[in-house]
């Protein structure tokens, strides 16, 4: 394949996942307009138009969809080629596209650029959200899920267990006192999660106050951080998993509370990767591996 070819195939890719010129131009360090003079240009070689586009937003024509398709089989059989050369070297490179959980993102944070700095050959692309993606329609090699996994086929390792904590600064425990028992949040601002105009309940361990459904309080957010940083300001409690606030209870920044209370079933953190033939490709496993260390279960 000559140079040519593959910066048209790499082009068309990255605009159609990105869903722009500007972002693809921004991932592959080009401008705008050389991106879409490259796909011009493979669009007058093919005769055919495989992008729709308008002043504010580009779309596969079905033709382009199809292409797509095959472009990245092409480049994932590149990148399978380098993966074979890597595990010979054991130098792991390439790119890896991670999709997590904002949550769980917000963990891992810290810990990238020790992974950056053991593997400067690998370029992450960690993206942010809550649907579960199909990784081969979207083009990720790994999705960090949490709960029960669906079967999909695909392949999973278990990084890490987790669960809920309800906690608060010590300095909001100190002007309002610590709740004993779940019903005495009903006097305290509870910083609340909530998915569009759905509130989540704070789910207790027994008969005793078992659900509180609706908690008093000054915030309402579908992100977990954004509770996080509220709290460490000393403006309320909240109940969010434990790996969102690790860090900040070990350093004392914010203090358990209703410990006991508290379900003691965890939820397991997987891992779910491509894989062709049962293998992991060198930047895949050393990913992995590295997460497995770091994120193991009482760190």
């Amino acid at each position: 394949m000559s140079t040519d070819r593959f910066r048209e195939l790499t082009a068309l890719v990255r605009v159609a996942e990105s869903g722009g010129f500007a972002s693809a131009a921004r991932e592959l360090d080009l401008t705008a307009s050389a991106i879409s003079k490259i796909v011009a240009r493979l669009e007058r070689r093919m005769g055919v138009r495989l992008l729709n586009r308008t002043s504010r937003s580009v779309a596969l024509t079905v033709e382009g969809e199809a292409f797509v398709a095959g472009a990245k089989r092409v480049l994932e059989a590149l990148e399978d080629m380098e993966d074979i050369v890597s595990a010979a070297t054991q130098q792991p490179r390439g790119r890896l596209r991670v999709y997590c959980l904002p949550t769980f993102g917000y963990r891992l944070a810290p810990l990238l650029a020790e992974f950056m700095r053991l593997y400067p050959e690998v370029t992450l692309d960690i993206q942010l959200g809550t649907d579960r993606l199909d990784l081969i329609k979207y083009g990720f090699d790994i999705a960090i899920r949490v709960g029960q996994l669906e079967d999909s086929g695909a392949m999973y390792r278990r990084i890490c267990e987790t669960g809920w904590v309800v906690c608060a600064a010590p300095a909001y425990l100190e002007q309002y006192g610590r709740p004993e028992r779940p019903g005495d949040l009903r006097q305290h601002n509870c910083l609340n999660f909530s998915v569009h105009t759905h509130q989540i309940p704070w789910q207790f361990a027994g008969n005793d106050d078992g659900q509180i459904p609706v908690l008093r309080g000054s915030l309402l957010s579908n992100q977990a951080e954004l509770l996080r940083l509220m709290a460490l300001q000393g403006v309320g409690i909240i109940r969010v998993s434990d790996h969102v606030v690790s860090e900040d209870l070990k350093a004392g920044r914010l203090v358990r509370v209703l410990e006991s209370h508290l379900p003691i079933e965890r939820d397991t953190v997987w891992a779910v990767f491509r894989g062709r033939g049962g293998q992991q490709s060198p930047r895949t496993r050393v990913f992995l591996d590295f997460l497995a260390e770091r994120l193991a279960d009482g760190r």
